[in-house]
């Protein structure tokens, strides 16, 4: 039967790019539930727009998104601890991304908080923000 969508409910709509070789990119659009019909629903966008409209989608390309109060409050990111392996990433918008793994050797703490570190990179050392880290 699938799943039972219901007016109000967040979903994401799968879709995608192919190209004439046949490779497929897919993608993603989050939608909120306006109406449910017997093999479709209809959607808009979601959070909405000033220029969000409705449009008619298959249920069979879609997946229900249910969140938890308790859950999203609940819940954060592993904080790394000396020794950890971490993977490094640039969060800012260069364009090329800067990303690598390592042990995490050292924290530098500023204003209460973790902010710089260092990460034994094979045999040298990397520097990297805290915030950038990632426990694997």
């Amino acid at each position: 039967m699938g799943i039972t969508f219901k007016k109000g409910s967040i979903v994401a709509v799968t879709g995608g790019t192919v190209d004439k070789p046949g490779k497929f990119a897919s993608s993603i659009q989050i939608c909120k539930v306006i109406e449910c019909g017997k093999s479709d629903i209809l959607v808009c966008d979601f959070p909405k727009r000033s220029f969000s409209k409705f449009f008619k989608v298959p249920k069979a390309i879609c997946i229900q998104i249910v969140t938890c109060k308790d859950m999203v409050l609940s819940s954060t990111t592993l904080k790394p601890k000396i020794g950890d392996l971490v993977l490094s990433f640039a969060s800012s918008f260069k364009k090329e991304k800067d990303i690598f793994t390592g042990i995490l050797f050292s924290i530098t703490y500023s204003e209460g908080n973790p902010s710089k570190c260092k990460i034994l990179c094979g045999e040298r050392f990397l520097d990297s923000f805290y915030d950038d880290l990632m426990v694997v």
